[in-house]
């Protein structure tokens, strides 16, 4: 640190861009993203050095070190872009490919454009960039068409064979589903165990395998290790998952204190099953301690994120009083997202009222009998055309870390 402070003071450049990545990933120091914000900056005043641009273009888009200033954001990606560009021109560069094909893709620097996106991904892929190779294989899989698809695997397979994590939990996935590539249990037990000291994805992936013995022979044992290591390293699913098989005591031993505690991690980390999870719990006081002010709180959090079983709780609790001070407008309020959501059991309480109601009430609260019946059906129509949408959106939330 010392020997960059001082060259940084004699005005090198470089010596400056270290010292930002130091404080930005706390490498030697303590992480401080304020100063390496300003260190970043300091070094594109020097010279104009696009992987600096590229960081500050990255910290204003998400707030990290410094306000959000979308504006000024896409100002330094483009530079970073140019720089990347001139950059490679001069001397190819499959990480620079990578790094310029991605930009292109995700519209940084420059409005989206797929088609040279791909362009620099293909010339990374071939000089055997595995995240080129894994970035591509994504692009293919999701056209769904017949000759993209299997491009698709065939990068995804390269991919994994280079030594890419990602690509070899989502091998291994493909290998379980047997959807895009023939079914292939023993291949993706291989995969998954190559990543799992590299990925705690893969260590969710293989731990809940080994828990079910759905696809793999049932190792309980293994399975608890497995997922207790990636619930330790921050993974969310895995520590909802623990809080559940805790609770339950159908798999592992029950143990609720243990549950409680892997559940408000989860909780913590943004994951709306154990906010639903805590929150009934909380609620009904069966399993933990009874704390209705805490239980709402989650269930509340739970519903921002659409889980339409927590709006529906909190409906019934506001519109019969249960356990909080009544309030039936908040609670239809509830219901409504509830059944909006997806939650047909909020649809049949919505009707119920409205048959209760009287004309005059179901109008004001509801829209009326006929009109929210109607209403209803067509909310049930259109959950049945989003149905693989949906489908979608869950497969991309359990697969958020290997994006």
């Amino acid at each position: 640190k010392k020997a960059f402070e001082i060259a940084d003071m004699w005005g090198n450049a470089y010596a400056t861009f270290s010292l930002a990545g130091m404080y930005h990933y706390g490498n030697g120091v303590e992480k401080d993203l304020e100063k390496a914000f300003s260190y970043y900056q300091k070094t594109t005043e020097k010279i104009d050095f696009p992987f600096a641009h590229y960081q500050i273009g990255r910290m204003l888009e998400s707030g990290i070190g410094i306000e959000i200033d979308e504006g000024s954001s896409m100002q330094h990606y483009k530079k970073a872009l140019k720089g990347f560009v001139q950059m490679n021109e001069k001397l190819p560069d499959a990480k620079l490919q990578y790094r310029i094909g991605m930009m292109y893709l995700n519209g940084l620097g420059e409005e989206k454009n797929e088609e040279k996106g791909i362009e620099y991904l293909l010339k990374a892929a071939e000089m055997k960039n595995a995240d080129a190779q894994y970035a591509l294989a994504k692009q293919y899989l999701e056209k769904e068409t017949k000759d993209k698809i299997e491009e698709g695997v065939r990068w995804l397979r390269d991919s994994a064979e280079n030594g890419n994590v990602y690509a070899q939990c989502r091998l291994a996935k493909e290998c379980l589903k047997g959807e895009y590539i023939e079914k292939d249990v023993d291949a993706a037990e291989k995969w998954l165990k190559k990543a799992v000291d590299k990925e705690y994805q893969a260590e969710y992936i293989l731990g809940s395998e080994y828990l079910s013995g759905k696809h793999f022979e049932k190792r309980i044992d293994v399975a608890e290790r497995l997922l207790t290591k990636a619930a330790e390293k921050g993974n969310e699913y895995a520590q909802y998952k623990l809080g559940k098989e805790y609770l339950s005591g159908e798999n592992l031993k029950k143990d609720i204190g243990a549950s409680e505690y892997w559940a408000k991690l989860s909780a913590e980390n943004g994951n709306a099953y154990a906010q639903y999870m805590l929150g009934k719990e909380y609620v009904r006081g069966e399993n933990y301690k009874k704390n209705v002010n805490e239980g709402v709180k989650y269930l509340k959090s739970a519903s921002e994120k659409e889980n339409h079983w927590a709006s529906y709780m909190l409906g019934k609790m506001y519109y019969y009083g249960d356990q909080i001070n009544k309030n039936e407008k908040i609670g239809i309020q509830y219901l409504k997202l509830a059944a909006e959501q997806g939650n047909d059991y909020a649809s049949n309480m919505l009707v119920r009222i409205s048959q209760g109601k009287g004309k005059k009430q179901s109008v004001k609260h509801i829209k009326g009998k006929m009109g929210y019946e109607l209403e209803c059906a067509m909310r049930a129509m259109k959950r049945a055309l989003n149905d693989e949408s949906q489908k979608m959106r869950n497969m991309r939330e359990h697969e958020k870390l290997m994006e």
